[in-house]
């Protein structure tokens, strides 16, 4: 067995987490403070790419400078002997929510909690002139308390995109980002988006998560209207279907904030 890697002589890598688009996540600990963290370390070889080193470095600082109970927080980033990597805080028995999902259809009052815990999440990023731009399954973490409420942490701002210029990150664009079903139509059109595509893409997280079926948007040439979802499972409440549905519309109509969604989603449940 090899000598352990150890960044900047403190943080010891151990074992493998998950495998993501920029690097890997591992499970480490602080040999200063002796406590747990996770570690985020960008593949050596996309060093020689300006705009995933831009975005590795963007993610490492929106991290370390936005607090949120909900969102997964860096505790330093740099670069040891070459190696890019991003410290954040390890939070036990998390897994994503496309675990969750293995499971079938979510109980919908659950669903709302989730969303709930999210959305304040988002709130925070909002406030801070930050769009997540890819709210996905992968990217919320989840565990059940001893209570048996389900917590969530809002993870991965490697696709962010934020309002104020940050030194090394991308220049912003219109490109979409994100993850496929979860992208709101705007981010697929190129026309211009804002945080208001977040809360679509939490829409369809809720979505599938009570019917067990991702959005269904058709194609450009045949576009569908995107069914309720108590149309689909009766047994969801109509106010919470409306409540979801309230997020997958054109962004006109579209709640304005997040407190918005959660002010509807709250009543719903």
């Amino acid at each position: 067995m090899g000598t352990p890697k150890i960044l900047e002589g403190r943080y010891q890598v151990d074992t493998l987490l998950g495998v993501g688009g920029q690097g890997r996540v591992f499970r480490g600990h602080d040999l200063v403070t002796k406590k747990p963290v996770a570690i985020k370390l960008m593949d050596v070889d996309q060093e020689d790419n300006p705009e995933a080193v831009g975005l590795f470095i963007q993610e490492g600082r929106l991290a370390a400078r936005i607090r949120d109970p909900h969102l997964v927080s860096a505790l330093h980033f740099g670069v040891s002997d070459g190696q890019r990597f991003i410290i954040y805080d390890y939070i036990p028995r998390v897994a994503p929510l496309t675990s969750y999902l293995d499971r079938g259809r979510a109980d919908p009052v659950r669903v709302c909690d989730l969303a709930l815990q999210i959305l304040d999440a988002l709130d925070t990023l909002h406030e801070a002139g930050v769009v997540h731009q890819d709210v996905s399954p992968a990217n919320c973490l989840w565990r059940e308390r001893e209570s048996g409420r389900l917590e969530v942490f809002l993870a991965d701002l490697g696709c962010a995109a934020s309002r104020t210029p940050i030194t090394g990150a991308p220049r912003r664009t219109d490109d979409p980002m994100g993850t496929a079903y979860f992208m709101a139509p705007e981010m697929w059109d190129g026309e211009g988006h804002d945080h208001r595509a977040d809360l679509w893409s939490l829409g369809a997280v809720m979505y599938v998560l009570l019917t067990g079926c991702e959005v269904d948007r058709g194609t450009d040439d045949e576009p569908l209207e995107i069914p309720a979802p108590a149309l689909l499972v009766p047994t969801i409440p109509p106010a919470i279907s409306d409540a979801v549905m309230g997020a997958l519309v054109s962004v006109e109509l579209r709640y304005p904030s997040a407190v918005a969604m959660a002010e509807a989603v709250r009543a719903a449940s």
